[in-house]
């Protein structure tokens, strides 16, 4: 078997194997060029540029970041619907609601019947016998599965 794997067939598109990786040259010569950046680090570094701002008469240098956060908060304080909604996405977006502030979401019966319907649906498919004895759904759960 140490034979098989020894052998390297040498022929089209198969160069010699000390031929094959030339040194100093990349395996991707037309691809990403150094430096270059993507999106989210564009946006990241332009939201931590520092601007002037006036607040109640005196001057602060704020990040452009911050700035705006202060900027959406006055302005969903006046009532603004659109910042409100603006900012209710931007906090339940950042994935920690104990630090913003907010309780958790609420979690309906129906939401719950989802879930034991998925867990359950991947338990099967993992092992025949996982759904012959379901030792974590409640009995309540199984009936919402019935009417689907």
């Amino acid at each position: 078997m140490a034979d098989f794997r020894d052998a390297y067939a040498v022929g089209f598109r198969r160069p010699p194997k000390h031929t094959r990786f030339a040194k100093g040259k990349s395996g991707n010569p037309l691809g990403r060029p150094k430096g270059s950046q993507n999106l989210v680090t564009i946006v990241e570094k332009a939201c931590r540029e520092r601007i002037l701002v006036t607040i109640n008469g005196k001057t602060r240098s704020l990040t452009k970041l911050k700035a705006t956060i202060l900027q959406l908060l006055n302005k969903a304080v006046t009532g603004d619907l659109k910042a409100i909604n603006a900012l209710f996405v931007w906090i339940t977006g950042l994935g920690n609601f104990e630090q913003a502030g907010i309780a958790n979401p609420i979690i309906r019966e129906s939401d719950s019947l989802v879930m034991a319907s998925i867990i359950r649906r991947i338990r099967a498919s993992e092992s025949p016998m996982a759904e012959a004895e379901p030792d974590h759904i409640s009995p309540d759960c199984s009936k919402g599965q019935e009417s689907e």
